[in-house]
């Protein structure tokens, strides 16, 4: 008689089963979800409406140079905030990539994440050191601007979330030309580095929680949507690293908006 066949020829470890949340924790992640995404409507039009503002204040007092240049600055961050809040109560797919007009504008992802840098850095609290290294002069990608800015919202809110303390991050935006992409690395040293951390990169059911793989799971359906790969590792015992590589897009235009 022949040894009985296994169960697991490629010895594989078995994907663990799917972790199911008790219904009053679903109760009150929806509930949750519903009051900030009323919130962030709420917010949007009040955003939109300051914007208008600026933009009045601009034209009315465009013959000084130093409040012309403020509103001028001052809109473009309002219209930035607005475009996250409505990103988030539009619940929509990301954009795919077949779906993107061939000859339409990319997306400057080096001029984005300087400027969603500065937002980040707020919402990240003193604990955590961000640093944006995006020289000008970076390809245009493929993509949407709203949703490249939740991918990399995400990834650093993740990378601040599991750091357990304080933490240094850092963003770097460069051009692969050999491979007709744009890398974004995230670069994160911390004082302590949970076994998860990276794992759940990969593979978003090992995040330690449902909110947390939720903000894992669009950034995967994202880069798959767009086409783009992404890969992460630990680099020392208190850091890991993230490479996102989205696609060059052959447009004549730039947009940061």
């Amino acid at each position: 008689m022949g040894a009985a066949m296994s169960p697991n020829p490629h010895g594989r470890k078995p994907a663990a089963p799917e972790a199911t949340l008790p219904a009053r924790e679903v109760a009150r992640l929806a509930a949750a979800g519903r009051v900030a995404s009323g919130a962030a409507y709420a917010l949007g039009n009040a955003l939109a409406a300051l914007q208008a503002e600026a933009d009045f204040l601009r034209e009315e007092r465009k013959q000084d140079p130093v409040v012309s240049e403020s509103c001028t600055a001052l809109s473009a961050e309002l219209a930035r905030c607005a475009r996250m809040a409505r990103a988030l109560t539009e619940r929509r797919a990301p954009p795919r990539r077949a779906d993107l007009p061939e000859d339409g504008p990319g997306v400057d992802l080096a001029g984005l994440v300087r400027e969603l840098g500065h937002l980040l850095q707020e919402t990240l609290g003193s604990l955590h050191q961000l640093d944006v290294r995006a020289p000008d002069g970076v390809p245009p990608v493929a993509g949407d601007a709203a949703t490249l800015e939740l991918v990399v919202t995400c990834l650093v809110h993740y990378a601040a979330d599991q750091a357990g303390g304080a933490s240094r991050i850092r963003l770097d935006v460069e051009p692969e030309p050999a491979e007709g992409a744009v890398a974004l690395r995230l670069r994160v040293a911390a004082r302590e580095l949970g076994e998860d951390v990276v794992a759940a990169l990969s593979d978003p059911a090992r995040a330690p929680d449902a909110v947390t793989r939720a903000g894992l799971d669009f950034v995967d359906e994202a880069l798959r949507e767009l086409g783009g790969q992404r890969s992460a590792a630990a680099t020392a015992p208190d850091a890991w690293a993230a490479l996102l590589h989205f696609p060059a897009a052959g447009a004549r235009g730039v947009t940061t908006r």
